[in-house]
């Protein structure tokens, strides 16, 4: 089915790229995987809400491919950072809780995409109007290896000190 215009801003089926995926390697899970039929498999195994597998409530094993839904980020984010094995693509925001503590305060790298991501619908088109960059935040160093050895373009980002409080 192809997407009219409009409709994208009503949907979070927003497909991570296949050159993006293939340049990480092969996952073990994506517990939140677009609907099946989908136009490529991100993982060996997926969780599909619309077939009534609930990625946040069903158990995590393996390395875990995580392409959040970016309207409830945030739940799908601290599971990740509790997980602790995978790659997890979000939008940068780096100011906000979720990113404090799920992504500074749990990933072992994080790769800032450049240029922005052109993500894909589920009939294999590009999609439009991706205000945000995209980056994807490595959870330990396997996966933070991988990252610092995959080619994609951006800026790596492997050791980071959180400081929380005001300076002048």
């Amino acid at each position: 089915m192809a997407f009219k215009a409009g409709e994208l801003k009503t949907t979070d089926t927003w497909l991570t790229p296949r050159w993006i995926l293939d340049r990480l390697g092969m996952f073990d899970l994506d517990p939140c995987a677009a609907p099946s039929p989908r136009p490529w498999n991100t993982a060996s195994k997926h969780y599909d809400i619309t077939h009534g597998k609930d990625g946040l409530k069903l158990p995590w094993t393996g390395r875990v491919w995580l392409n959040p839904p970016y309207s409830n980020a945030n739940p799908w984010a601290e599971k990740m950072a509790a997980h602790g094995r995978g790659i997890m693509c979000l939008a940068v925001r780096a100011e906000t809780r979720r990113w404090m503590d799920c992504v500074w305060g749990a990933a072992s790298a994080v790769l800032l995409l450049a240029p922005r991501t052109t993500f894909m619908t589920p009939d294999g088109l590009g999609t439009y109007g991706n205000v945000n960059q995209t980056a994807l935040a490595a959870y330990g160093t396997s996966d933070a290896n991988i990252l610092k050895a995959c080619g994609l373009n951006g800026v790596l980002i492997q050791k980071w000190r959180i400081s929380k409080g005001v300076t002048e």
